[in-house]
């Protein structure tokens, strides 16, 4: 396995291995002294820790999930009559791809 392999491994599942880290140290120290000893101060560390796993996990989460991969659509699905209109109207070809997608937002 090669360096590139083990990096890219850690940059997809270390997030995930730290995460499970802070709930399994975090709670055995935080929870309990949340429940067993309650105090201001105790009660302010568990909430700090809970938002901190739930961020963690929500990033961790979105991170995995990626975006939504762009829908492929075929030339002959944008009426001719607008490809004209947005190439009149644009000095190049990406402006004119611009108002092609903004006049057709559904077709992305």
């Amino acid at each position: 396995m090669s360096w590139r392999g083990v990096l890219s491994w850690l940059d997809v599942w270390g997030p995930f291995v730290v995460l499970v880290a802070w709930v399994v140290l975090g709670g055995l120290i935080f929870v309990p002294d949340a429940f067993i000893e309650p105090s201001g101060w105790h009660w302010f560390r568990f909430g700090l820790w809970v938002f901190v796993v739930v961020g963690a996990g929500w990033g961790w989460a979105r991170k995995r999930r990626g975006g939504v991969p762009a829908r492929m659509v075929a030339p002959e699905d944008v009426p001719g009559v607008d490809v004209e209109a947005a190439v009149a109207s644009s000095s190049d070809r990406v402006s004119a791809v611009r108002v092609l997608r903004e006049r057709h937002p559904d077709r992305d």
